[in-house]
């Protein structure tokens, strides 16, 4: 098989760059390793892509990729529900509220995040996207038109693609772990690419749906704070016009072999401590260890703490590598909003940019 561009990794930032070569008459094929399309964003629902968030939750006023493409799949944004105190847990049991609220003026999208993911797929020729198809090496061939050539593992079986441009659109540790390149890639240039932390790569999201979100009528706005844990931290998550009510909260370590029977049960103690009897009945608890995602974090992600938002961007040692026609779109790489879903929708734009200099894209 032969393209013109291969995009590496159906997220967000992947599925922008498609739809936008779709959208200028390029060549290009995507492969994403899992059996769903989204990356880092997943929600609840049957097909993964409806409900509530189990990846990011959150934009921002101010992020004009994010506006523009809720405007574009035709959304509805709405905001953080923050009404009502705070409560703060220092040890099991001492439980005190504070008129405070931690994510006042974010905002969340109709359905869920996988509502965007689902706008991007329909504008790509179904035929260009492929699931279950794993990058594992990358090789240079220089002198030829097709110049690099792409091994791929689907389903046991090796398959090869040869592109002119590659775009790995997938967090850069992730690459430096589970992709082989011929000829190696520079040590620096390894270096860097282990070096930048996955945004969130070391939490598990939670998600308690109850049948309405009874703390409001409590004064509370869900918002929590919590030394004790599982829950370090804790948000509103229930969707609008519907009567059922929804807690999400992160927990940023969790200890490798935790059952999810044992989680759940001390997942609705906590919650229990913190808003009441009436926390001890959810319909469902949900949960997503992005840290056991092969494809979405590494061990060393788990294993290092980040302190606070890293400085993110697309380093030097890397930079050099697009003229060749490797280029890097993580959000990771981001230089202004990096981490986040505008920064995933910048590096795309970037990278469209890099393949009109390439003379891939008209």
């Amino acid at each position: 098989m032969q393209t013109d561009i291969a995009i590496i990794g159906g997220g967000i930032s992947g599925l922008s760059l498609a739809a936008a070569l779709q959208a200028a008459g390029a060549d290009f094929h995507l492969f994403e390793a899992r059996e769903r399309f989204g990356g880092r964003i997943l929600c609840t629902g049957a097909d993964k892509l409806q409900g509530y968030d189990l990846g990011p939750s959150w934009f921002w006023p101010g992020q004009p990729g994010m506006a523009a493409l809720i405007r574009a799949a035709g959304l509805n944004a709405y905001p953080q529900y923050s009404r009502g105190n705070l409560v703060y847990e220092e040890m099991p049991g001492e439980v005190r509220q504070l008129n405070f609220s931690t994510m006042e003026g974010a905002l969340r999208v109709e359905n869920g995040m996988g509502s965007l993911i689902r706008y991007l797929i329909s504008r790509s020729d179904k035929q260009r996207l492929t699931l279950n198809t794993a990058l594992t090496k990358v090789r240079y061939l220089p002198g030829e038109t097709h110049c690099w050539q792409l091994t791929l593992n689907r389903a046991g079986e090796q398959q090869y693609v040869k592109a002119k441009a590659v775009v790995l659109a997938i967090p850069p540790r992730v690459i430096a772990k589970t992709v082989q390149f011929d000829p190696p890639l520079a040590e620096h240039a390894l270096q860097s690419l282990q070096a930048i932390p996955t945004w969130m790569g070391r939490f598990t999201k939670v998600i308690a749906e109850y049948e309405t979100p009874f703390w409001r009528d409590m004064n509370l706005s869900g918002d929590g704070i919590s030394r004790s844990g599982p829950l370090q931290e804790i948000h509103d998550a229930s969707l609008p016009d519907t009567p059922a009510g929804a807690l999400f909260g992160f927990i940023q370590q969790l200890p490798r072999g935790t059952g999810s029977e044992a989680l759940r049960q001390q997942v609705t103690d906590q919650l229990v401590r913190l808003f009441g009897a009436q926390a001890a009945s959810p319909l469902s608890i949900s949960f997503q260890n992005w840290s056991e995602q092969k494809y979405s974090a590494t061990d060393e992600d788990w294993r290092e703490p980040l302190a606070g938002h890293p400085q993110y961007g697309l380093p030097d040692s890397l930079e050099t590598l697009a003229s060749q026609g490797l280029l890097f779109t993580a959000t990771e790489m981001a230089h202004q909003s990096g981490g986040l879903l505008e920064g995933a929708l910048e590096a795309a734009d970037d990278g469209l940019m890099q393949l009109r200099a390439l003379g891939l894209v008209n």
